[in-house]
């Protein structure tokens, strides 16, 4: 009988949140850099060396919560190398991935929180969905004392997002339909934070 050997390693992620939050992040970075040839040359860098990283530590992340909501807050940090390139401030561009960060780490708690729910972790499910609103809730009232009326909007779209996810406290089987939510809510996202 033939010995099974490991799965050959995958390159990339398997994740379609990770495509959802790297391609939400470049397309408003590369929007904002308007015709930069250097914003478009350091995009797909950014694309190419997240991929491969995240195809290296796909299982980490799959396994351990942490390294989930990590992944997630590196990738809203994505987009800052290429706005840079494209000559835009600092601090507009470390905002923007701020502003993405809000976004992306409450969108990973709440899945954990459905994982919790499976666990039947209720306590830990609860508060993971209340640590992901007042995230959002913290950054968007940042936001706002700031006078960032898109960065505000956004990051009030995601804490209406996770509360009514939380209301709803889907299952682990309902992951699809959670995800094309977290979907939608980069794609409005992104075209507010390009603005």
């Amino acid at each position: 009988m033939a010995k099974q050997g490991r799965a050959p390693r995958r390159w990339l992620p398997r994740e379609h949140g990770f495509w959802v939050m790297s391609c939400a992040v470049l397309v408003t970075a590369l929007t904002k850099s308007g015709n930069s040839i250097a914003a478009w040359l350091m995009a797909p860098a950014v694309l190419i060396a997240s991929s491969v990283l995240g195809g290296l530590f796909s299982r980490s992340v799959r396994r351990a919560q942490s390294a989930q909501i990590a992944a997630s807050a590196a990738l809203a940090f994505g987009g800052v190398p290429v706005e840079l390139a494209a000559g835009a401030r600092a601090a507009d561009a470390l905002l923007t991935g701020v502003a993405w960060a809000a976004i992306f780490v409450p969108s990973a708690l709440i899945v954990r929180a459905a994982f919790a729910r499976a666990a039947q972790q209720h306590e830990r499910a609860y508060q993971l969905e209340v640590c992901s609103i007042a995230l959002c809730l913290a950054a968007a009232a940042a936001f706002m004392a700031l006078e960032r009326v898109p960065l505000t909007i956004a990051t009030g779209m995601a804490a209406v997002t996770c509360a009514l996810l939380s209301c709803i406290e889907p299952s682990v089987k309902q992951m699809k339909p959670v995800g094309l939510t977290f979907a939608g809510l980069s794609a409005l996202s992104a075209l507010l934070l390009a603005l």
